[in-house]
């Protein structure tokens, strides 16, 4: 089963494995489910996540905002690289 009603182009960033609330699979299931999804691996790797983790007490002093904040740029840039692809075939799909 696919979700074929829609052609919006989505990308999705894979969680890590032990994490528990942003799993791997879910990014998985979303890529294989809507056809024009992009799947990006985790921002963290599994060595980073073992020591920051995906609850607050086992970092003490970086709460799960903070987490995000410290792989900004990273999010960002694939972020405006997702849009710039998009934008370049709409374009020329236009054309």
């Amino acid at each position: 089963m696919a979700i074929t009603g829609s052609m919006s182009a989505a990308f999705h960033i894979e969680g890590n494995t032990p994490d528990d609330v942003h799993h791997k699979s879910a990014a998985e299931n979303v890529k294989r489910l809507v056809p024009r999804a992009e799947l990006l691996p985790s921002a963290w790797t599994h060595e980073e996540w073992a020591v920051i983790g995906q609850h607050d007490n086992t970092f003490p002093g970086i709460a799960a905002t903070n987490r995000y904040h410290m792989k900004s740029t990273f999010y960002a840039a694939h972020l405006l690289e997702f849009v710039a692809r998009v934008e370049a075939l709409q374009t020329s799909a236009a054309a």
